[in-house]
């Protein structure tokens, strides 16, 4: 388990196939996996911090969603979401944000393809 937003980030760097560009900057990894899209990272307990935006411009992004997971999981979640060929499926609407799925690609059970009636799905892919 690492302990705070630093030793994650050290253990980002040693994950082979782990996509994308990430820095630390004070407590926080930004990290530039998806095209379009700002990853923020953070653990500074009690509080861990996932969140994920889309650029709009310049420096401006809209939320899609965030998350707080358990400070044990977070590695793991990182490893889900930028592993080379995973996945990672949010569902939004007028009423609630959700991460549905995040993982490796062939056994996501949405298609990137499929539409909902209500609401957005972002599926993202870490290569």
């Amino acid at each position: 388990m690492v302990q705070n937003t630093k030793e994650l980030y050290e253990k980002m760097l040693t994950t082979s196939n782990l996509c994308g560009k990430f820095e630390l900057v004070d407590k926080t990894i930004f990290w530039d996996l998806f095209d379009g899209y700002d990853i923020q990272i953070s653990i500074e307990p009690p509080a861990t911090l996932f969140s994920i935006g889309r650029k709009l411009f310049w420096k401006i992004t809209d939320m899609v969603t965030h998350w707080h997971p358990e400070q044990e999981d977070i590695y793991d979640e990182v490893c889900k979401i930028g592993l080379k060929g995973n996945v990672l499926v949010i569902r939004k609407n007028l009423f609630f944000t959700s991460t549905i799925y995040m993982g490796k690609e062939e056994l996501c059970p949405y298609s990137s393809k499929k539409r909902w009636s209500w609401g957005r799905i972002y599926y993202l892919k870490a290569k």
